[in-house]
């Protein structure tokens, strides 16, 4: 069965142009040298990186089929159809690196089988080979192989250590190529919800028993980087029965710094739910980037109530920044906030007198009722803002007539803290000094600091917390700690937080080793998120 193998193993090597000669019998150990290069692949026609991840290709190699298709494992040195890119040191994330290994026979002897098995902290590289076979006294053979960086890196430095192995072992000292990736600028997402009974309801702005709504969420990418693959998801809270969600997952593709997209979700309140308030969890975030962000919905169940009267017409914003509410209620959940002059077409109107909502109590955006009489006593209009959307405006806010042109500013229920951090990427002592900043514009809790290192077994370690609870200033602050290290690739997340579920993450990869390995310059303090 071995005999078969090996016979299999070295057809298809051949056909790569790789010789996988038996070394003889009474051949001797041969001297030989391996330099490591690493060269930007792009495609020749268009520029673009191709997507082509070549780990395991010298093992695939022993599988007969497809074999044409993997010269890019020829060991002549060709890469046909490729140009070499210039290399500047750095290697973009989503990029296709290629690593260019070439070995000289600088001994009397023949060597037989010559492969090297690559090593590094870095997964993508490590346990990768490049085969070279048969190589005579005074010759060089070269191989080339391609590995795709995701586009998911964070910006590190990898150490690449390439070791030489042959049929009659080898003297040869190991090569090293240092690999620099600078990471994608990632997106952040602050977002805005609201409910709408206007799938099975009586389009009141409130959810009663037995309705089916819409809850509209509108996210932004306030970062600084776009959005690839956006997701937003609504689920159910935990163990409550009689709340069904028949469209809770949608996809946006990329999302450019600084647009918006807007997910209209749909479930309905069954009788089998009998709590007056139910709880629904909201996931935003980029799958490939992996960048998120959580918040917990809280929605009373309202009252039976009256159905808000038929109008229409128009009617113009008398004053600056009018709250435009979820219901019509002093205390609704504002979802946006219309300029002087905006013209809303009307839908609807709650007259004067009728009782306020109760809606949205505690949400950010309410308001207490009791600072808003006079606008209950005035009563609401009810105009479309967006196609097919509605709110609620104090009828005081408003007068009748003008040409619908609707404009207002979206009211941002959740937005993640602005957080800038900088570290370098290798150091040599035992510790990084990781410095930074953070602001939010409602409350800035606290920024803590975790650490997890692979290789050495360090499971993630929380090394730094920081209160922001005695600030004078709670929507800021700065922040430094020497965050303690272990040889090799250093993960370092540095987490700010408004609350629990809302919270900034910017990750750094941080490699301790020996002395003499040029590290990347400390990022230049941009903010990882917009401000708003």
């Amino acid at each position: 069965m071995h005999a078969a193998e090996d016979k299999k193993l070295t057809v298809a090597l051949e056909k790569l142009g790789v010789d996988w000669t038996m070394a003889p019998a009474q051949s001797g150990a041969p001297q030989l040298e391996l330099s490591l290069q690493s060269i930007v692949e792009k495609d020749r026609e268009t520029g673009k990186d191709k997507d082509r991840d070549a780990k395991g290709e010298a093992a695939r190699a022993a599988d007969a089929k497809s074999t044409d298709a993997k010269t890019e494992g020829k060991t002549e040195g060709k890469t046909e159809g490729k140009t070499e890119g210039k290399n500047d040191g750095k290697i973009a994330a989503g990029a296709n690196v290629r690593i260019h290994g070439v070995v000289k026979n600088v001994g009397s002897a023949t060597a037989y089988r010559v492969r090297a098995s690559l090593q590094s902290d870095s997964p993508i590289f490590d346990e990768n080979e490049m085969v070279f076979g048969k190589i005579a006294a005074g010759e060089s053979k070269t191989y080339d192989l391609v590995v795709k960086v995701p586009a998911s890196s964070f910006t590190r430095t990898d150490v690449i250590t390439g070791t030489l192995s042959s049929a009659r072992g080898v003297t040869a000292v190991p090569a090293e190529l240092t690999i620099n990736v600078e990471g994608k600028a990632r997106p952040r997402f602050a977002y805005t919800y609201q409910t709408v009974d206007d799938v099975k309801g009586n389009h009141d702005g409130q959810v009663q028993r037995g309705e089916q709504v819409r809850t509209l969420v509108t996210v932004k990418n306030i970062g600084m980087g776009r959005a690839l693959h956006t997701e937003a998801v609504l689920r159910n809270g935990n163990g409550q029965e009689g709340i069904l969600i028949s469209a809770g997952r949608f996809d946006a593709k990329d999302m450019a710094p600084g647009e918006s997209k807007t997910f209209s979700f749909v479930y309905e309140v069954g009788p089998a739910f009998r709590g007056d308030e139910y709880q629904l969890e909201l996931s935003v975030g980029d799958t490939i980037l992996g960048e998120s962000v959580t918040d917990k919905i809280k929605v009373k169940v309202a009252s039976a109530g009256a159905t808000p009267e038929a109008a229409t017409g128009a009617v113009t914003v008398v004053r600056d920044e009018v709250p435009l509410r979820e219901a019509a209620g002093p205390s609704a959940l504002v979802v946006g906030r219309a300029p002087k002059g905006a013209v809303f077409k009307v839908t609807g109107r709650v007259p004067a007198g009728r009782p306020a909502s109760g809606v949205a109590a505690g949400k950010p955006g309410a308001t207490p009722a009791a600072a808003a009489d006079d606008a209950a006593a005035a009563g609401f209009t009810r105009v479309e803002i967006d196609n097919g959307r509605t709110a609620f405006v104090a009828t005081s806010d408003v007068k009748a007539g003008g040409v619908p042109h609707p404009q207002f500013k979206p009211e941002w229920q959740v937005t993640p803290p602005v957080l800038t951090v900088s570290a370098p990427t290798v150091v040599t002592g035992d510790t990084v000094r990781v410095t930074g900043h953070a602001s939010d514009d409602r409350l800035l809790r606290d920024v803590y600091i975790r650490v997890w290192n692979r290789d050495a077994k360090v499971g993630m370690k929380k090394v730094f917390y920081q209160s922001n609870r005695t600030a004078g200033d709670r929507t800021r602050l700065d922040f430094e700690a020497d965050v303690p290290l272990w040889p090799g690739s250093n993960m370092v997340q540095v987490f700010a937080r408004e609350s629990n579920e809302v919270q900034s993450l910017d990750t750094v990869v941080v490699l301790k080793r020996s002395a003499g390995l040029v590290a990347q310059p400390a990022p230049t303090g941009e903010p990882r998120v917009r401000a708003r």
